[in-house]
């Protein structure tokens, strides 16, 4: 997130690693305690004296002076995704409909809302119309003399409104029906002329779509190629086109210029910024500016105590970031905090809301995974935590078949990502479909997909829980696409190391509902009493509540199973736990207090 003030003298960047500002050629002043992510707001008043920052991530506001960086922060939640008015005295939230506008000077806000939507309002089709949006989380926008664009979801509808506030209504100019297509990043600006400007990055296929409207009802799309966000300058735009290039170029694509990335250090995803003449890019990073005309390197001067930290999570995102890529998929680290002497540590993210797809939710799911479980990473000498973002979705709108499977092997052996990390999600989804639940908002009914594509997931699956080094899945793909029996994933569990330090704590919750989907009714109960019985103790601590729920909804659907699975118990040797207790009895006991 970045802002430039309208003389050109300077430029403010925000990110998980605090707030920092550039006053140019090179003189550098950093807030430690200013964070936000990509789906955060840093707005500037008309002169650029003031500058307000909401973090999305901590939902609060704090407005800072541009020149010494003097800050006060409001209370948490109070002005929730507020951008400072032009004149620097009102600061402007739009909450779902609700719209709230603050006096700076202590007086009493203004509340109201946004107007219905319009009969009959121009429809239009944006982005990658082959593929059905899952959400559209709100974005606005306030540009000069309170000229607000909104867009917004209501209902089944996508609504982008462009209008003018007076006090803290919106007296709308125009308003069209979009239809989004496609689940990259997202942006909403306004211009001097009232005109909006919508943005969506797509960088599966490398691909920036935009749509312009202004009052009058013109409405004009556009498209040209870009990795990340682009950046506006004059009438032009700022595109970075590959992982060493950036460059200037027309709404159609045309070029006008063009800058190389030399250094290696450098190269990936990062950010544009333009800021009177010059061009800045942000890398991947975060560390440094770096002014693309001359090649010259501005270092943020970020706390020297935090650089392993740092190191860590630039290793992380940037390869779940490509992973993520081909799914729509962009993240943006939004706020670390350290504590016991930087021996601890939690970093929060965004992430855009994606396709829909398996690849899409399991790449967000393994990302929160490594970053609550993965403990074992020499970058990281420190206990940590993370927290999902705003814009995503859980609903599945995509159904698992070979390709989307396929994708996420590719995926996932390009970047040696391990399955593991990403059971969270599989878990939910899996005891949705399986256990009855109702799913998620616009989600697919019925069966998640296709049976032999979910065999080879399930292979998978097992596969990487037998080995955190996460060997290679794509070779194994057409292979692992047939029937299965009980005793092939009970040899597979068996050989989890039970003392894994990787191991997340839901991981056999999905093995549990995995195995009621793909295996034949009586070898699922067979696992799932194994599991239960004869599974690890890390097995048993972590999901039997889980493997309990499976196996009960296995037998509301299969009552004849059920004198299967009781006998087998009732056979089964006692097996006392380490912490007391004895599997088998409470097992009998569930299975009899089902039947009663």
């Amino acid at each position: 997130m970045h802002a430039s003030t309208p003389d050109g003298r300077r430029f403010m960047v925000v990110d998980g690693y605090g707030l920092t500002r550039v006053e140019l050629p090179n003189k550098v002043k950093n807030d430690r305690k200013v964070m936000c992510s990509d789906q955060g707001a840093l707005s500037l008043d008309a002169i650029g004296a003031r500058a307000l920052v909401w973090d999305d991530q901590w939902d609060q506001c704090t407005l800072l002076a541009t020149a010494d960086l003097e800050r006060k922060a409001f209370d948490r939640f109070a002005l929730r995704g507020g951008r400072l008015s032009s004149d620097g005295k009102r600061v402007v939230s739009v909450d779902g409909t609700r719209v709230t506008v603050t006096p700076l000077d202590g007086g009493e806000a203004l509340r109201g809302s946004l107007p219905g939507p319009v009969d009959g309002a121009q429809a239009l089709s944006f982005g990658r119309r082959e593929q059905r949006r899952p959400r559209c989380f709100a974005q606005w926008a306030l540009g000069a003399d309170d000229r607000v664009a909104v867009l917004c979801e209501d209902g089944e509808r996508v609504r982008l409104v462009i209008g003018k506030l007076v006090g803290a209504a919106l007296e709308v100019a125009r308003e069209v029906t979009l239809s989004i297509g496609g689940g990259g990043p997202l942006s909403l600006s306004i211009d001097a002329r009232a005109s909006a400007t919508l943005l969506l990055v797509e960088r599966g296929i490398e691909t920036v779509f935009g749509l312009r409207m202004g009052e009058d009802g013109r409405a004009e799309e556009f498209s040209f190629a870009g990795l990340t966000m682009p950046e506006r300058r004059g009438d032009e735009w700022l595109s970075q086109v590959s992982e060493s290039t950036v460059v200037q170029c027309d709404d159609a694509g045309k070029r006008s210029r063009e800058w190389s990335i030399a250094d290696a250090a450098h190269r990936g995803a990062g950010e544009l910024i333009a800021c009177g003449e010059g061009v800045y890019f942000v890398p991947a990073h975060r560390e440094c500016v770096i002014e693309l005309d001359k090649g010259a390197v501005i270092s943020r001067k970020l706390p020297a105590k935090e650089a392993s930290v740092r190191r860590y999570y630039t290793a992380l995102f940037p390869r779940y970031d490509r992973a993520g890529a081909p799914f729509g998929v962009q993240f943006s680290l939004g706020r670390t905090s350290f504590w016991n002497k930087g021996q601890q540590v939690s970093g929060s993210f965004s992430v855009s809301v994606g396709d829909g797809s398996l690849g899409s939710h399991f790449v967000r799911s393994a990302l929160f995974g490594e970053s609550n479980d993965g403990d074992a990473s020499a970058l990281a000498p420190f206990s940590r935590g993370g927290t999902g973002g705003g814009g995503y979705s859980e609903a599945l709108t995509r159904p698992i078949d070979e390709a989307s499977v396929r994708a996420l092997f590719e995926v996932c052996d390009r970047e040696r990502i391990w399955l593991a990390f990403g059971l969270r999600w599989l878990s939910d989804l899996y005891e949705r479909k399986e256990g009855g639940g109702t799913g998620w908002v616009g989600e697919l009914s019925g069966p998640p997909g296709e049976l032999q594509a979910e065999r080879a997931l399930f292979r998978a699956v097992l596969a990487h829980l037998c080995d955190d080094s996460a060997p290679a899945l794509s070779p194994r793909f057409e292979s692992w696409r047939g029937p299965l029996a009980g005793d092939e994933v009970r040899a597979q569990l068996s050989r989890v190391a039970d003392r894994s330090p990787w191991m997340p704590c839901r991981a056999f919750e999905a093995v549990a509902w995995m195995a009621l989907r793909v295996l034949d009714p009586a070898e699922a109960a067979d696992v799932l009493v194994w599991m239960l019985l004869d599974g690890s103790e890390r097995q048993h601590t972590n999901s039997s509540d889980a493997e309990r729920r499976a196996l009960a909804a296995l037998l509301a659907r299969e009552p004849s199973l059920r004198e299967r699975a009781v006998n087998a118990v009732k056979a089964h040797a006692p097996a006392p736990l380490e912490w007391g207790g004895d599997r088998r009895d409470a097992l009998l006991a569930f299975l009899l207090g089902q039947q009663g």
